[in-house]
């Protein structure tokens, strides 16, 4: 799947415990837990051996074991123990190669670049910070950019969503945008919301939705493969200060929330075709926020290839 020099959220840090999980990301499989120090581990979900999966296995002594023939492997993924033949010598490839990961805003990060080099931070924003928040999460069978592009369109949500807060909002709509590097803020200009209401997109994979100064939503859009991907939803608030009710009522915000994503599933599941790369959508002036999160991409994409190209002659002139 597609490659740039980002980080991408792939998981909830609530997901990750001591115990092995199992994400499929990107069209590959991965496990993950936390070792002793709480810090996440991520590594590929089969056995060099047989290929079976190693998140049904268990934890001994910091490395997963795999289920089949117990072969066991560390944190960096290297063969530590061959139950079989444990006199002999380890083969070389018997090893699993990680992805570079990180946590961060209580998201897990992947990194999807060339390796080796300096590394930006994973993106961020100012709006995270003093919130309490539930979660969910949903499967969605679409690409993840056709799910994400659903949540930054201001002008579907007089149809799709006209049963609920969408109901009488006038389809004519003037956007406002502020571009900064690696995201982007938008408004609607001319309405009383202007004054407390807009989105933030993260790039690449991550939307705010500022509601006001008390709450706000944000989701994370995982990809699992070209044609579906994993939606976290988060409602986040802060005009409840008692921590046990707080937490309540942000867990009862984000619950209610799979209303509203119910009115674009099927709508954003039906669209054709399902890799954006491939569409000739004819845009229009108010699909701002959808032409300024493509341009992105292309802008990602390029500087990628000129990354990797960049290296792959470094590599031949060394």
């Amino acid at each position: 799947m597609e490659r740039s020099q980002h980080w991408y959220v792939v998981a909830s840090s609530r997901e990750i415990r001591s115990e092995p999980v199992a994400k499929r990301r990107f069209g590959a499989t991965y496990v993950l837990w936390r070792n002793r120090s709480g810090e996440v581990i991520c590594l590929p979900d089969r056995c060099p051996h047989r290929g079976a999966s190693l998140s049904q296995g268990a934890l001994v002594g910091g490395a997963i074991q795999c289920p089949y023939h117990g072969f066991r492997f560390d944190e960096r993924g290297a063969c530590t123990h061959i139950p079989c033949q444990p006199d002999k010598p380890i083969p070389i490839r018997m090893k699993l190669e990680p992805p570079e990961i990180c946590e961060r805003d209580g998201w897990v990060w992947m990194w999807r670049g060339q390796p080796g080099g300096a590394r930006p931070s994973p993106p961020t924003s100012e709006l995270y910070a003093d919130f309490v928040y539930g979660e969910i999460s949903s499967e969605w069978d679409a690409h993840f950019v056709r799910v994400l592009e659903a949540q930054i369109d201001y002008t579907h949500v007089p149809f799709v969503h006209r049963s609920s807060f969408g109901r009488n909002m006038d389809p004519k709509m003037d956007i406002a945008i502020e571009t900064a590097p690696g995201s982007f803020r938008a408004r609607l200009v001319g309405r009383p919301e202007e004054s407390f209401q807009f989105i933030e997109l993260l790039y690449p994979n991550v939307w705010i939705n500022r509601t006001g100064d008390k709450v706000q939503i944000i989701s994370a859009f995982a990809p699992i493969d070209e044609h579906r991907c994993e939606m976290y939803v988060r409602f986040c608030q802060r005009f409840l200060t008692a921590p046990w009710i707080g937490r309540a009522v942000a867990e009862l915000g984000a619950w209610l929330s799979r209303r509203i994503i119910g009115e674009d599933l099927p709508i954003v599941a039906a669209q054709l075709p399902q890799a954006v790369e491939e569409t000739r959508d004819v845009l229009l002036a108010s699909d701002v926020t959808v032409t300024t999160y493509r341009k992105m991409r292309r802008m990602a994409f390029k500087a990628y290839r000129e990354q990797a190209a960049g290296d792959d002659q470094r590599s031949s002139n060394s």
